[in-house]
């Protein structure tokens, strides 16, 4: 495909984050257009001592599921992985658990992991359904995410306590972004960045700039992430990917649909 042809894709993960993906759409569509445009920055969470005196409470008998690779990476500098008592093991996808086992957790060959899709509903599908009574769950995530996978193992019986190891920020605009075309597609895979880019739109662009903005197609991760757009007045099209991955979110920006953006 030509520069004329495709449109200019927005991809909006914490910087660092998305030169895979931008290789990923460049290999399917050779000629088409990306521009590296973070909208959240990550930080770790401020009070790392209170962080650490939970992590101390983790005993043998209790459950460890980790909801992204970056849950592994900023507990793992909290403390060391290979060093917690916990036999049982769980990732919300196998590249999280890939950066679990880079860790040499032992026991990671009995890591669980979802079979269908790489989510919380995956997830729940794959671990016993038999009663967790007495069974305490540490979800290691972010300081904000969805609570499926929470609900559904109260459900079962299980006590849930979240580590939340890091948070997510409005990354600051780059300062030459009133040089370079505005993005047509966004490639949104958190829900948080919606709220960012909504902001960032309301306070730099003019109204005609902001009606574009809204109206410009998305590619999202989930029906949360859609039905957050539509909620903050985002009108183009929407397409979700098949999976949060970054040949599917490659493969999504393809639809034709999303041409009609902008």
């Amino acid at each position: 495909m030509t520069n004329q042809r495709f449109p200019l894709i927005g991809l909006t993960r914490p910087a660092g984050g998305n030169a895979h993906l931008a290789e990923q759409i460049l290999a399917q569509y050779p000629g088409c257009r990306v521009v590296d445009w973070p909208l959240l920055m990550i930080e770790a969470m401020p009070d790392l001592v209170e962080l650490r005196a939970h992590m101390g409470e983790i005993t043998a008998t209790d459950w460890l599921v980790f909801v992204s690779p970056r849950a592994v990476q900023y507990a793992h500098a909290l403390t060391p992985l290979e060093a917690l008592p916990a036999k049982h093991w769980a990732a919300v996808g196998q590249a999280t658990a890939a950066v679990l086992r880079n860790h040499q957790v032992a026991g990671s060959p009995d890591i669980i992991v979802p079979s269908a899709t790489q989510d919380s509903e995956g997830l729940l599908a794959v671990l016993p359904r038999s009663s967790w009574a007495g069974q305490r769950v540490w979800i290691v995530r972010g300081e904000t995410g969805r609570e499926t996978l929470a609900d559904g193992l109260r459900a079962r019986g299980a006590t849930v306590r979240y580590l939340p190891v890091y948070r997510r920020c409005c990354a600051p605009a780059a300062s030459d972004w009133d040089r370079v075309d505005l993005p047509t597609i966004w490639v949104i895979t958190a829900p948080e960045s919606l709220n960012c880019l909504h902001a960032w739109g309301e306070q730099m662009l003019a109204a005609g700039q902001r009606e574009g903005l809204l109206h410009s197609g998305l590619v999202v991760i989930n029906e949360r992430t859609e039905a957050k757009a539509r909620a903050l007045g985002f009108t183009g099209a929407i397409v979700r990917a098949a999976n949060p991955d970054d040949r599917a979110l490659a493969q999504a920006c393809s639809d034709r649909s999303l041409f009609q953006a902008g």
